[in-house]
């Protein structure tokens, strides 16, 4: 009886320390901390004034390279644009740029969309106003864009 007590403790221990295991490894794999090089670019137009049918192109795009630190720093580097922030760790799928915002290219708003071991999808949205008045004539048009950078681990 003795014999299979303590290998029943053996096993529950194992199951025990495996479980443990499994959970560091899988929280490390799916961690946005690291560094990460741009594979393609989704983007989703919506035209809500004037209507028209939405439309969606998807591109390669092997120029931005993306470093997340454990501290909730990042650098996003794109061309000859060096773009440095904070990983906003109390929401962890945030990144907000906390120093500056070179030419529109990166936004305040964007979403860890998803990540696991090898790939990271960032999103973002913004919308396009556009007014012109003039004798006659006047025309307005608004647009949501839809925007995903998809990445893989270097």
């Amino acid at each position: 009886m003795r014999k299979y007590s303590i290998v029943l403790l053996l096993l529950i221990f194992g199951l025990f320390g495996g479980l443990v295991s499994c959970n560091e490894t899988d929280s490390m794999e799916n961690s946005p901390i690291g560094i990460w090089e741009s594979t393609k670019v989704d983007t989703l137009a919506r035209y809500l004034k004037p209507v028209k049918p939405e439309t969606f192109r998807s591109y390669e795009y092997i120029n931005r390279v993306l470093t997340i630190n454990a501290d909730g720093s990042f650098q996003l580097i794109e061309s000859k644009d060096t773009i440095t922030g904070i990983w906003n760790r109390s929401k962890s799928d945030s990144l907000i740029v906390a120093n500056n915002r070179i030419h529109g290219k990166y936004f305040y708003d964007s979403k860890i969309e998803f990540v696991d071991k090898n790939n990271l999808i960032i999103s973002h949205s913004y919308g396009l106003i556009y007014s012109a008045v003039g004798p006659g004539y006047s025309v307005e048009e608004n647009t949501l864009y839809d925007i995903k950078f998809h990445y893989n681990r270097k």
